[in-house]
């Protein structure tokens, strides 16, 4: 019996419909009823361990499993009016998440005052402690490896140094969100209940 916590390979592959994408591009399928519940509570204390930096090596032409399934929860709990897009040309020697489709750009805008306030919830959703006291803990279960948003950026690999000032494009229009290797493919515990093997950040402690 299916479980808040399992999301099985027949669901992901169910797409319905699209997630609105950014101006001239084509849409992306979401995972049918890939989401039971967007904030379920852990059933042990077994959590991932922050990721170290995991970045894009390879190109590929379909979104993964995990970017589909959380695009959905952002666009159905939070912010439904904001586009989103998961996969880009692998044209170009920049090194890029999205063109292995497992970074999400969700168009919320600082400007608008509804898209901000739902960004900064669900950034609270991502780094709230679960009931045994683990820190960052939706994120670390979803596999997430950085964000960036509003001229910041957050990295799993420096989680402690919280957000820090970023340089390159502003990211003031949309937040960007990488995930590691297991968290696109949907293995990690937010899905399946159990924690995946995820190459450890090291955070300078024994």
């Amino acid at each position: 019996m299916l479980t808040r916590w399992r999301v099985t390979a027949a669901l992901l592959a169910a797409a319905v419909g699209g997630v609105p994408m950014g101006p001239g591009a084509a849409p992306e399928p979401v995972a049918a009823q890939a989401v039971l519940e967007p904030f379920p509570g852990p059933r042990t204390r077994a959590i991932e361990p922050y990721t170290a930096y995991d970045g894009q090596t390879t190109c590929a032409r379909t979104a993964k499993p995990g970017a589909l399934a959380l695009a959905k929860i952002l666009r159905e709990k939070f912010a439904s009016d904001a586009w989103i897009g998961i996969k880009r040309s692998c044209a170009g020697d920049t090194v890029s998440e999205h063109k292995e489709g497992r970074a999400i750009d969700w168009g919320v805008n600082v400007e608008d005052t509804h898209q901000r306030l739902q960004a900064k919830r669900a950034i609270r959703w991502l780094f709230g402690e679960d009931r045994f006291g683990n820190r960052h803990a939706v994120a670390r279960r979803l596999g997430v490896m950085y964000i960036i948003w509003n001229k910041r950026m957050w990295r799993a690999y420096r989680p402690f140094d919280g957000w820090q000032p970023y340089e390159g494009h502003p990211h003031t229009d949309h937040m960007h969100i990488s995930l590691a290797r297991a968290g696109g493919k949907a293995l990690t515990s937010y899905w399946t209940g159990r924690v995946a093997d995820v190459p450890p950040a090291w955070l300078g402690r024994s």
